[in-house]
């Protein structure tokens, strides 16, 4: 989603003769961003010279981190000409600066957190709007959703907003309520202190809720959408309550103990089905196997909801789970494990810590005695060609 608008602006500026011919894209070591602007470039066959991966931090070990380092090496001189890493921070940091000082570049900030990407998130919960008025959907009592870079929550609430200016009949329940869920213990901490994500002063903060909502409809308004600032504002502030326990953020980029339980009890007993009739009934067709929850994206936020609905208070409600990790593992044209190999010492490293934490995704990276068939039943092959 967040890429739907900004690939889509790199294309329009390329066909209009724009001086920029690089992509710079910033992540951490497992990012979803970094594996999934690759994927996506490649198929848009975009004409850049060169495309570079920054990977600021590692990440904690884990085999879905890993993965999706591999799947970025798979697109390596396809899509993928520098892969710069935390082991380098000097040609990091050189990466971002030549980007930003010389303008011949898109820099992608991390999450995707810029107008274009957090009204492609506008764009996915207008459609879940659409299929509430249609009655294909019962209206909602809630949305719960991880947040990293606030890109995909800001574009959430802008989106609720404009579903009620437009009349549609969601998001209308008594009580409804927007539901962050930090996955990084450093904002999980600042919320808890200075209570970052709703307080005015945040305005000015990049990477927080309330300054990509002010940037994103002021850029709305100026290309001739509704002006919704005063009411994703009203959203932000009463209709948002923030999952902030330390406990249940743990540590950026892994498991918390809440998640991990959440995660495994998710692998014994769950079954989703595409149907939208009662499980019951639902053919066996219609069920999606392999779903698990990601320790770094989704479980803390599945962990969270699956806690409000054992309350009281949340008892039987309609609750949607906003998942922000992919089915997918893609796997490009280029042999991912040969790059590994030639990646830096504590890179290698790293990647060969990571150990699978769903019994959905039995895998392991083994530079010295394994094979990369130790992992890529898990990874799904990307036809870039066409």
């Amino acid at each position: 989603r967040t890429l739907q608008h900004q690939l889509a602006v790199m294309e329009a500026k390329l066909e209009r003769g724009g001086r920029q011919r690089d992509l710079v894209v910033f992540g951490s070591g497992g990012s979803n961003q970094v594996v999934a602007t690759l994927v996506h470039a490649a198929k848009l066959k975009l004409p850049l010279l060169s495309t570079t991966t920054a990977l600021w931090m590692s990440d904690p070990p884990d085999l879905d981190n890993t993965l999706n380092m591999l799947s970025s090496l798979s697109f390596f001189r396809q899509q993928l000409t520098a892969f710069e890493t935390w082991s380098n921070p000097l040609t990091l940091v050189q990466s971002l600066i030549n980007g930003l000082i010389r303008g011949n570049a898109f820099v992608l900030p991390l999450g995707g957190n810029n107008p274009t990407g957090v009204l492609g998130q506008v764009g996915g919960i207008l459609e879940l709007a659409e299929q509430i008025e249609a009655g294909d959907l019962p209206d909602c009592d809630g949305i719960y959703v991880a947040v990293g870079s606030a890109c995909t929550i800001s574009g959430l609430i802008m989106g609720v907003a404009l579903a009620r200016k437009l009349n549609l009949k969601a998001f209308r329940q008594a009580g409804f309520a927007v539901h962050p869920v930090p996955i990084h213990h450093i904002f999980s901490f600042l919320n808890r202190a200075t209570g970052i994500y709703q307080s005015k002063w945040s305005r000015f903060i990049p990477l927080t809720v309330r300054h990509s909502i002010h940037a994103t409809c002021s850029e709305l308004s100026r290309l001739g959408g509704p002006d919704i600032l005063a009411e994703s504002l009203a959203i932000l502030e009463d209709e948002t309550v923030v999952h902030d326990d330390a406990y249940l953020t743990g540590e950026y980029g892994a498991h918390s103990e809440p998640s991990l339980a959440c995660a495994k009890l998710f692998d014994e007993t769950s079954t989703m089905s595409t149907s939208t009739s009662n499980s019951a009934t639902s053919k066996e067709d219609d069920v999606v196997p392999g779903l698990w929850l990601c320790g770094h994206f989704t479980a803390k936020a599945m962990a969270a909801m699956c806690d409000d609905l054992l309350t009281k208070e949340h008892a039987g409600k309609n609750m949607v789970f906003w998942q922000t990790k992919s089915l997918v593992q893609p796997r490009g044209p280029t042999d991912e494990w040969a790059q590994l190999q030639q990646m830096p010492p504590a890179v290698q490293t790293w990647a060969e810590q990571g150990h699978p934490q769903s019994d959905q995704r039995p895998g392991k990276v083994d530079l010295k005695d394994g094979t990369a068939d130790d992992y890529r039943g898990l990874m799904t092959e990307i036809d870039v060609s066409e």
